[in-house]
């Protein structure tokens, strides 16, 4: 693209736009994705399944709180379609959503393979990827009949790149708690997704995803803090404000000529 066209593109990203962001899922990663596109000046609208209204008080950038179910398909077209409506082509979409199985919780995610039944791997397909799906066409539909740009951002995991541990979740040498298999499976659909977007819609929709590892939380006992650090370079777990820049970098309007890619936050841990 000549210099006189990237900059006209990048007035009209700024101009049609006015840096209106669609969160979907306002768990952790949700929460620290509002803490980094409020650097970047971003009016947020958030949307999950229940409504947590001290969210609020905590977040000045959130405008909106709206309630969707992302896996019924009906629904997200009709929440999508009164966003753009009301906001005029929010340029920026940031999917948050899907199930996992917590460490430092007595969640029944973590079973042997025996135990992982069918319903229950389908139920986190429809949950984390056919929701990412939903709510990025009816994004890039809203888009193509208002003729403007806009990015995605599919949130990941490490888990997209390669296979879990399974031995930083038993506290003893003998394997009796597995990673749900729908996890990984999951996240690595993500990022297929991704790269189809990018590049079937392209120019106009920008879209990357983010693949984080665990990042510190109270609930975590120090004998998985201690494993899931000894697999990574950097010997520690990531904090949540480590998240901050990597999230500002694909979400930011000046960037550009990044699209399709999967960015690996974990501390080194997939390349030993």
């Amino acid at each position: 693209m000549e210099a006189g066209l990237l900059k006209e593109f990048n007035i009209i990203m700024k101009k049609e736009n006015e840096n209106i962001a669609i969160i979907f899922g306002l768990g952790l990663i949700g929460q620290i994705a509002i803490e980094a596109i409020s650097e970047l000046n971003f009016r947020i609208i958030g949307i999950d399944i229940k409504q947590e209204k001290e969210l609020f008080n905590k977040y000045n950038n959130l405008i909106e709180y709206k309630l969707c179910d992302a896996t019924d398909e009906d629904n997200v077209m009709t929440t999508m379609n009164k966003i753009f409506s009301d906001y005029k082509s929010p340029n920026l979409l940031i999917n948050a959503l899907g199930v996992d199985s917590k460490v430092g919780t007595e969640e029944e995610g973590f079973k042997n393979l025996a135990n992982q039944d069918g319903t229950s791997f389908n139920n986190a397909l429809v949950q984390g990827i056919s929701s990412y799906f939903y709510t990025s066409k009816f994004f890039v539909i809203n888009h193509k009949k208002s003729q403007t740009y806009g990015k995605i951002l599919n949130i990941a995991s490490d888990l997209s790149v390669i296979a879990p541990d399974h031995r930083i979740y038993n506290e003893n040498e003998a394997i009796s708690k597995f990673k749900p298999a729908h996890y990984s499976v999951v996240k690595h659909a993500v990022v297929g997704l991704t790269k189809y977007f990018s590049a079937t819609f392209g120019p106009d929709i920008i879209t990357n995803s983010l693949s984080p590892s665990g990042i510190y939380q109270e609930n975590m006992s120090e004998d998985f803090i201690k494993k899931l650090s000894s697999l990574t370079p950097l010997k520690r777990v990531m904090t949540r404000e480590e998240l901050i820049e990597p999230i500002k970098f694909l979400c930011n309007p000046e960037n550009t000529f990044t699209t399709g890619h999967n960015l690996i936050v974990d501390g080194g841990r997939s390349v030993i």
